[in-house]
């Protein structure tokens, strides 16, 4: 039977895999974050650089051409690549443990086409996000083919569009709602807001960190980043949905003690600080 769990601090110490003393950047795994278009170089700057701070072994970003300069600029400790670079990116994809895509890439064909490509080349596990969420909704045989590999973390209208309920609908029977979703194309859903809700379509999980303070341009591109890293370190996917969302709202807690608005960039800076309350 289906159980729904309330996440606090001490079931998410459980999780928490230590670092091997010999270990190497390679222990770590790469995370490839697929994001940001011309007018959209934040996100993708701000997913990229919450993988860095998480953890990752290697970081590269694959972006528009018109913004890679851009964006190399803003992320000092991961590479940066772009859609033209077809090889290059086919072997990035095949490389790489996990793949962020999504924010930041627009609502349109092209992002439709590039998401075929990606989940045709790759066989690790894709965590979408933003634009990514959008144009999955307009051809749903996609959800098929992300069988057994795909992290979804839509907020309520997104999620709206890609199951086809009502946010009413949503709103009245969420857990349900999200839990037969997931389990129906075997994937792990993410469904965020106050008390966000995940599951896997077996286990449900209500998330009990973060605050209206952090309500902001941003916060979901940061997130994305987060779990993208803790799967390419070697968690299962739900266990990186998971924490990742608990720690990126606990960060927003902690920092609440001390200032009033909590935007993306404050919880990078303090990703690492306040992993050590885990370790």
């Amino acid at each position: 039977c289906k159980m729904t769990i309330q996440l606090n601090k001490d079931f998410i110490e459980s999780l928490y895999i230590p670092r091997n003393i010999d270990s190497h950047k390679g222990s770590f795994g790469h995370s490839l974050i697929i994001a940001g278009s011309n007018g959209f170089s934040g996100s993708a700057t701000i997913t990229t650089n919450s993988a860095v701070r998480t953890g990752s072994g290697l970081v590269t970003v694959m972006t528009d051409p018109l913004i890679q300069n851009i964006i190399s600029s803003q992320v000092l400790e991961a590479m940066t690549a772009n859609f033209n670079e077809t090889e290059r990116f086919k072997n990035l994809l095949r490389k790489s443990n996990s793949i962020a895509f999504g924010p930041g890439l627009g609502n349109s064909e092209t992002t439709l086409s590039l998401l075929e490509f990606v989940i045709d080349n790759s066989s690790s596990t894709i965590i979408l996000d933003a634009d990514g969420i959008n144009v999955l909704s307009r051809k749903s045989d996609l959800l098929i083919k992300l069988k057994k590999r795909c992290i979804i973390t839509p907020h309520i209208v997104e999620f709206s569009r890609v199951s086809g309920y009502s946010v009413e609908d949503i709103n009245n029977d969420k857990i349900n709602i999200v839990s037969n979703f997931a389990k129906k194309y075997s994937l792990i859903v993410l469904l965020k807001g106050y008390n966000s809700i995940i599951s896997n379509g077996t286990n449900n999980y209500i998330n009990t960190t973060g605050n209206s303070h952090m309500a902001n341009g941003g916060m979901g591109d940061c997130l994305t980043g987060i779990i993208t890293s803790l799967v390419s370190q070697g968690y299962t996917p739900l266990n990186a949905l998971i924490f990742g969302t608990y720690l990126h709202g606990y960060i927003g807690d902690r920092l609440l003690e001390t200032q009033e608005i909590i935007n993306a960039s404050h919880i990078i800076e303090n990703i690492s600080i306040y992993l050590k309350d885990f370790s």
